[in-house]
C-alpha cells in the first residue's frame, strides 16, 4: 500500500515537518500495512504566478507517478488541502483523501467532496488570549506580532476577535511591519500589555522566514511577556497558550487514513480531530516575568521546570545517603568496638599484671631457703663484727683503727643485706611500671645471685658468661628480672634429676644484629619434646608435673610488650635454649601494667 504526504512550501517548515513526523510515527507503527510512504511540497501560494505554478506542479506530478498509484492521500495545512482539491480528479481520481492541519473556521461552510475526510482543528486563539489575561489581569494591550500573508492574516482575525470579546483591551497591531520594525516596538511597549505571537512567514517587506524563526528572536526583544498558540514555539521564550501540537495532528490523519485503508468510507461531514489544545506553559518563562504559576488553570500543563537536585538524581541521592548512613552505623559500631576492645585489652593485661605478680610470690615463695640463705651470711658477718668490736673495746686501750675496720664490715654487710632485701622486695611488690635504661648483665647477675642457694641445694652448677660492652636496653627491671628468674628456675628444676656430674645450667649474655641484644639460659637437661616445643608458650601448658604452666606464657607476654623476642631451640648436644631477644631502642609500646600500686611493709 502507498500513502502520499502533501506538505505545503518549501522542505523544512517546522509545522508541516511535525505532521509529517506524526503521520509516519503512527502509520509505520501498524505492522498490519506493508505501507510505502512518499511526501511532496505544494509551493504555490508564494508565488505571484500561482496558476502557472499549478499547472507545472501537476504536470511534474503527472510524469512523476504516471505508473504509480496511491492508495490514499494525506494533505496537511490550508495549501495542499486546496490544490489537491482542484487536483485529484486529474492526476488520482477516485484516490481517498485525508485533510489535516486546517482550522475549523475557515472551512465552516464547506461541505467535503466524496472520498474526503476533512479533519478539521481549532486553533485556540481565545484560550491564548484569555490564558494571558488571566495571568496578568491588570492588562489593557495586546500587542499581535506576526506575519503579513494573507492566509496569515486568517489567523490574526481570529485573535483580534478574541482580544475584542475580552472587552476594554485594545489591540496594538504589529502584523505589517518588517521584521526590523516590529523587534524595535516589541522592545518598547507600554506596561500593562502582554504579546500574542502568531504564524510568522512573510513579513511586510516579503522576507519570507520559517515559521518559528522569528519567535526566539520576538521573545529576546520583547519587554513584556509573549503567549502564542503556536506548539512548535513553547520552549522557545514565549510563556505559552492554549496550543495543539502538529505532531498530534499527524497522528490523527494517520487514524483516518488506516481506517480508508482498511476500506471504511471516508465521512461526508467535516470530522473534528482528536488533536485538541491543551494549556501549556514554560516554567522558565513564568519565573523570568513573575508570573504566579497560582493563576494557571487546574489543566494547566507546565514544561521545562527547574528539578530539584532530589528529582534529577533521586536514586543517586538515595543511594549516596543509604551508603552515607550505613557508613556511619559501621565508623561508630567500629568505634564502640574499638573503645569496647581496649576496656578488655586493657582489663587483660591488668588481669595479666596479676598473675605476673603472683607467679613472682610463688617463684619466691620456691625459693625461700635460697634467700634464707643469702640473707644469713651477711647477717653471720654483721654478728662477727660486732662481737669483734666488743672485744676492742673491751682493751684498756683501744686500736681506733681496727675498730673503724669492723664497723665498716657491719656497714658494708647491712647494705648487702639491704640490697637481697631490697631486690625481694622489688620482686614481691605491686609497683607502677617503671621503663628505665637496664644494664642486663647486672640484672642477669644479680637474679643468679636469688638462685644460688636453690642452685647448689640441686647440686646445680650455674656458668655465667655476661659479653663485654653490652648496650643497655629500656625495659620495667622488675619484669625483666622475673623472666630471668623463670627461665633459672625452669632450667634448674630441668637438671634436677640428672646425673650429679651432668647438673649445669650456662647463662650468656651476646650482641647479634642490630638493634638485638638476647640472654641465653641453657641447660643440660633431657630438653623439651619435639611435639611439645610449638605449645610451650600456651597457657597452662606444661611439662612439670608440679607446674601451672602459666611462667613461660607470662614471660613470653612480657619480652613482646618489650617489642622483644622469647625463643627456645633443643641443643644438640642435650638439653633445652631460651633466648630472651630485646631491642637496644626505645620500645614502641608500654610494658604489661601492674596492679595499681600499694605499700608494703
Amino acid at each position: 500500500m502507498s500513502v502520499l504526504i502533501l506538505l505545503p512550501g518549501q522542505p523544512g517548515l517546522p509545522a508541516a515537518t511535525a505532521i509529517a513526523s506524526g503521520i509516519r510515527a503512527a502509520l509505520l507503527t501498524d505492522w498490519a500495512f506493508r505501507v510505502t510512504v512518499e511526501m511532496e511540497h505544494v509551493d504555490i501560494a508564494r508565488f505571484q504566478s500561482s496558476d502557472v505554478e499549478e499547472r507545472r506542479l501537476r504536470t511534474i506530478y503527472r510524469s512523476k507517478y504516471r505508473n504509480q498509484r496511491f492508495d490514499v492521500i494525506v494533505a496537511a495545512l490550508p495549501e495542499p488541502f486546496r490544490f489537491v482539491l482542484r487536483a485529484r480528479d486529474d492526476l488520482w481520481p477516485g484516490t481517498p483523501v485525508v485533510v489535516c492541519g486546517v482550522d475549523e473556521r475557515s472551512v465552516r461552510d464547506l461541505k467535503p467532496p466524496p472520498g474526503f475526510a476533512v479533519l478539521t482543528t481549532r486553533f485556540d486563539m481565545e484560550g491564548t488570549v484569555r490564558a494571558a489575561l488571566t495571568l496578568l489581569p491588570d492588562t489593557r494591550h495586546v500587542a499581535l506580532v506576526g506575519g503579513a500573508s494573507q492566509p496569515e492574516q486568517v489567523y490574526h482575525d481570529l485573535i483580534r476577535q478574541a482580544v475584542i470579546r475580552a472587552g476594554s483591551v485594545d489591540v496594538i497591531d504589529l502584523t505589517k511591519l518588517p521584521i526590523a520594525g516590529a523587534l524595535a516596538r516589541v522592545s518598547s511597549l507600554p506596561e500593562h500589555t502582554v504579546i500574542i505571537q502568531s504564524s510568522y512567514q512573510v513579513d511586510g517587506d516579503g522576507r519570507r522566514f520559517y515559521g518559528i524563526d522569528l519567535v526566539p528572536h520576538v521573545s529576546a526583544a520583547a519587554n513584556r511577556p509573549v503567549f502564542t498558540p503556536l506548539g512548535l514555539a513553547l520552549g522557545r521564550g514565549v510563556v505559552g497558550g492554549s496550543i495543539v501540537e502538529f505532531e498530534d495532528i499527524g497522528r490523527d490523519a494517520a487514524r483516518m487514513a488506516t481506517q480508508l485503508l482498511r476500506g471504511v468510507a471516508a465521512p461526508a461531514t467535516l470530522m473534528p480531530s482528536l488533536a485538541t489544545a491543551t494549556l501549556r506553559f514554560d516554567a522558565r518563562q513564568l519565573a523570568r516575568w513573575r508570573l504566579d504559576e497560582r493563576r494557571l488553570p487546574e489543566d494547566s500543563q507546565v514544561f521545562f521546570r527547574e528539578r530539584t537536585l532530589w528529582q534529577q538524581y533521586r536514586w543517586h541521592v538515595a543511594a549516596a545517603a543509604g551508603l552515607i548512613a550505613a557508613q556511619a552505623t559501621l565508623i561508630v559500631t567500629l568505634l564502640v568496638q574499638r573503645r569496647r576492645r581496649r576496656e578488655a585489652e586493657a582489663a587483660a593485661q591488668r588481669l595479666l599484671g596479676q598473675l605476673a605478680h603472683f607467679d613472682r610470690v610463688a617463684r619466691l615463695g620456691e625459693l625461700a631457703s635460697s634467700l634464707a640463705h643469702e640473707l644469713n651470711q651477711p647477717l653471720t658477718a654483721i654478728l662477727t663484727s660486732a662481737q669483734a668490736a666488743k672485744r676492742l673495746l673491751a682493751k684498756p686501750e683501744v686500736d681506733l683503727e681496727e675498730l673503724r675496720a669492723c664497723i665498716a664490715d657491719v656497714i658494708d654487710d647491712d647494705h648487702r643485706a639491704s640490697e637481697v632485701i631490697r631486690h625481694m622486695r622489688g620482686l614481691l611488690k605491686r609497683t607502677s611500671v617503671v621503663t628505665v635504661p637496664l644494664a642486663l648483665n647486672d640484672l642477669a647477675a644479680n637474679t643468679i645471685g636469688l638462685v644460688a642457694n636453690d642452685a647448689l641445694s640441686h647440686a646445680v652448677t650455674v656458668e655465667f658468661r655476661p659479653a663485654a660492652d653490652l648496650p643497655v636496653v629500656h625495659g620495667d627491671s622488675v619484669q625483666i628480672q622475673q623472666v630471668i628468674l623463670n627461665l633459672l628456675t625452669n632450667a634448674i628444676t630441668a637438671v634436677a634429676h640428672e646425673a650429679p656430674l651432668n647438673r649445669s645450667v650456662t647463662v650468656w649474655t651476646a650482641v647479634t644484629t642490630a638493634p638485638w641484644i638476647e640472654l641465653c639460659v641453657r641447660d643440660s637437661g633431657k630438653g623439651i619434646p619435639d611435639a611439645d616445643l610449638g605449645r610451650i608458650f600456651e597457657p597452662f601448658f606444661t611439662t612439670n608435673a608440679e607446674g601451672l604452666g602459666m611462667g613461660l606464657s607470662i614471660s613470653r607476654t612480657i619480652i613482646e610488650a618489650h617489642n622483644g623476642r622469647l625463643l627456645v631451640e633443643n641443643d644438640p648436644a642435650g638439653g633445652a635454649t631460651f633466648r630472651v631477644q630485646l631491642r637496644t631502642d626505645r620500645p614502641r609500646r608500654s610494658p604489661i601494667p601492674s596492679s595499681p600500686a600499694t605499700s608494703s611493709a
